[in-house]
């Protein structure tokens, strides 16, 4: 059984999520502060953090870094009601996994919970003796993979990927975090507003938004038209950088515009550029390269 830990000041939006989650078949902490949530991670194993940003005895930065000094591979997620680019982007690089919305369903959040975990099911199991010797001695790790338009592929490609590079020594466990995060976010980008060009400003707040958005992929993933389109992705490895080119046979988009950052919209792009260190569009928009420099130590 899955252990999670929910942190958040309102006690009724707490008791409502830790009731959602057991009732979902998980185990569940609930605390009401970033202090008594960090002295149950110390106390207890936990497999998942769903926080607050903004709470007393503590900002949600500074939770998010003690999180990861006792656990770098512990993912968290801040749900959130404001959209400052600046905090939120702030947050992902100090180990948040994504930042969602209060008022998403519940539905939706067990459901996204659900793929984070399958994700990261796999953390702490491999490994990583032997990742300098391994980069040492091999000049570079290459590999291509095509798939289909299908959003089951979402989290198994880049479990696949991930999975592959740190079982052969080529990425570490702490590297692979924020690497699946882009990984996943740029897939996404791929899959629905590449391959089955559905827009996201369709996706709002709203109960309605979400259903239009859900439909109108569905649709699409059944129409043979954009079925057939794939999903090409190409993973570089070398001693002093990880890449990944991700190519899609949609129309492409400008991506010389720059695009308003909030909680439904632009997301995916913001939280790849706090993961990466160069991103790069080709001119038709349907390719992206993402390139994240490794640490010299």
């Amino acid at each position: 059984m899955k252990n999670l830990l929910i942190v958040d000041d309102n006690d009724d939006f707490r008791e409502l999520l830790v009731s959602a989650f057991e009732a979902a078949g998980y185990k569940v902490f609930g605390a009401i502060n970033s202090k008594t949530g960090l002295d149950a991670i110390k106390n207890d194993k936990f497999d998942l953090v769903i926080t607050d940003f903004y709470m007393p005895k503590g900002n949600g930065i500074d939770f998010l870094e003690s999180i990861k000094k006792h656990d770098s591979t512990l993912p968290v997620i801040i749900l959130t009601g404001f959209s400052d680019k600046e905090i939120l982007s702030n947050a992902l690089k100090a180990g948040a996994v994504n930042f969602l919305d209060k008022s998403i369903s519940l539905q939706d959040l067990i459901s996204y919970v659900q793929s984070i975990l399958i994700l990261f099911g796999s953390r702490g199991t491999i490994s990583n003796v032997g990742l300098g010797e391994a980069l040492e001695y091999i000049k570079f790790y290459k590999k291509t993979i095509c798939h289909e338009s299908n959003e089951k592929v979402l989290s198994k490609i880049p479990q696949y990927i991930i999975n592959d590079l740190v079982s052969s020594k080529m990425l570490s466990e702490e590297e692979s975090m924020p690497v699946t995060i882009v990984l996943v976010e740029a897939l996404s980008n791929a899959l629905y507003h590449g391959n089955l060009e559905v827009e996201s400003e369709i996706r709002d707040n709203s109960f309605l938004g979400q259903k239009t958005y859900k439909n109108i992929i569905e649709e699409k993933q059944n129409d043979p038209f954009y079925a057939k389109r794939v999903i090409e992705i190409e993973c570089y490895c070398d001693k002093s950088m990880i890449s990944f080119t991700i190519t899609d046979e949609g129309k492409g988009f400008e991506w010389q515009k720059k695009r308003e950052v909030n909680l439904s919209s632009g997301r995916g792009f913001l939280i790849i550029n706090s993961f990466s260190d160069v991103v790069e569009f080709n001119e038709k928009g349907n390719q992206i390269k993402i390139v994240k420099y490794r640490t010299k130590k």
